[in-house]
């Protein structure tokens, strides 16, 4: 079964707090590998993982990350994408997994780039 790297935009607590004040946009983004049939079924699993996450994100059942309406994509080269430095950060899952989310935030992020010896 084929793997792509599903990407999606966020806000933080802090960041939606700073935005709503200052009139700003800053999102974060993260990834996710998913192993799937199709792009469509990739895109299908990838907003449902958005959802849950944006949800543990802020300790927030009733946030919605589809009506907030922030970015999704599917990376169509990972090896020489944006993301390229940090590919092994980013899980694997099957569709109809979820990732560990811990593993997915910002802080997560800039540990494991500690560890990684990257700036």
């Amino acid at each position: 079964m084929p793997t792509f790297l599903y990407g999606f935009g966020y806000e933080d607590k802090i960041d939606m707090e700073v935005n709503r004040r200052l009139g700003t946009d800053y999102e974060s983004s993260t990834g996710v590998f998913i192993d799937a049939a199709s792009e469509e079924g990739v895109l299908e699993w990838g907003r449902e993982i958005s959802e849950a996450f944006l949800r543990y994100e802020h300790d927030d059942p009733s946030i919605s990350w589809r009506a907030i309406g922030y970015a999704h994509w599917i990376e169509s080269d990972p090896p020489s994408c944006d993301w390229k430095h940090c590919l092994s950060f980013f899980q694997r899952v099957r569709v109809g997994e979820f990732p560990d989310f811990s593993r997915m935030t910002t802080e997560a992020y800039y540990d494991w780039c500690r560890e990684n010896g990257l700036p």
